[in-house]
């Protein structure tokens, strides 16, 4: 019966590998078919319009290095012998190239008609998926699943803004300075529900985690986040230099617009690392605890004070049958 429960637990690991897969393909189809309907076109016409392109291309980012971290998790899922740490990011690589791969095609897909951005979104989504992919080469692969179930957690706030896209233009319009904390404060909020969804998913399937590992499965999601950021910003630099250079409001509107996503999600890697120490800190059970502290040999000292405090009760045991 206990030889079952670790084939019962791969079963279940590869099941939720492959939803995490489908996840990352379903947001990267989504993203690009975005892209191709509401910017795609009008790059043609009006190549000055990059900006636009620009400030939506963070989420199709993020989708292609999340994407490279699922495929490659699976990847080295596979059963290499022997599972060295060479062997692990050769398998993580091979998935991440697969995902860089698939979202060139899906990018020349959408901007065919300007080769030119068609070929530095490709070079630059694609790169990021298969650096991403370089987080599934991790030892723990536990840290890793619980970084990336704290991932989706992001894709659902970036979908919202997406979603209220109108509203967020509004405001920055009215208030940039109030656009730019906004985004801080929704970093912070990230970081907090990506910490305690970490410290549980981790909890859950590795009790015995050590600091360190609950540290690095809070702030995955952010780095993850920060990473894509960083690549949507070169991406932005790239299209700038080789395409029209747009307009003075909007080019200010997209400087803005990327330094306060780059602010959010370092807000959220912050956040998130300090929430997992803290859950660790303080809802870690005390058996825990006190296992820890005996390994640590902190209970040494109560051990032999109690073992002094046994052995006159013993003797006077001992005299007592004696006299009997």
């Amino acid at each position: 019966m206990n030889a079952t429960k670790p084939a019962r637990r791969s079963s279940s690991g590869v099941i939720a590998n492959i939803v995490l897969l489908v996840i990352a393909a379903l947001w990267l189809v989504g993203s690009f078919q975005a892209l191709r309907v509401l910017v795609a076109g009008s790059l043609r016409t009006q190549p000055e319009s990059v900006a636009n392109l620009i400030m939506s291309l963070s989420g199709t980012i993020a989708g292609a290095v999340f994407g490279g971290a699922a495929a490659g998790y699976l990847a080295r899922s596979a059963k290499v012998r022997p599972f060295t740490a060479m062997s692990r990011h050769v398998c993580a690589l091979s998935g991440g190239v697969v995902v860089g791969l698939v979202t060139a095609g899906l990018s020349f897909y959408t901007f065919g008609a300007t080769p030119a951005v068609a070929t530095i979104v490709a070079g630059v989504a694609g790169c990021a998926a298969v650096i991403g992919s370089l987080f599934a080469a991790a030892k723990n692969r536990d840290i890793v699943f619980a970084g990336l179930v704290g991932t989706l957690l992001v894709f659902v706030v970036m979908f919202l803004r997406g979603w209220f896209g109108g509203l967020v233009n509004s405001l920055y319009h009215s208030n940039p300075d109030a656009y730019r904390w906004i985004a801080i404060a929704a970093g912070l909020v990230i970081g907090l529900c990506v910490g305690l969804c970490g410290y549980l998913v981790l909890r859950r399937l590795q009790p015995k985690t050590s600091l360190y590992g609950f540290l690095a499965a809070g702030a995955a999601p952010g780095a993850l986040w920060m990473f894509s950021e960083i690549a949507t910003r070169i991406a932005a630099a790239l299209l700038v230099a080789n395409t029209a250079e747009p307009d003075v409001l909007s080019g200010l509107m997209m400087d803005q617009s990327l330094q306060a996503q780059l602010d959010g999600s370092m807000a959220a890697l912050f956040a998130g690392a300090t929430t997992t120490v803290l859950a660790f800190g303080l809802l870690a059970p005390k058996a825990d605890a006190k296992a820890k502290a005996a390994k640590r040999g902190t209970a040494v000292p109560a051990q032999k004070s109690k073992a002094k405090k046994t052995a006159p009760d013993a003797k006077r045991g001992g005299g007592k049958k004696s006299t009997a």
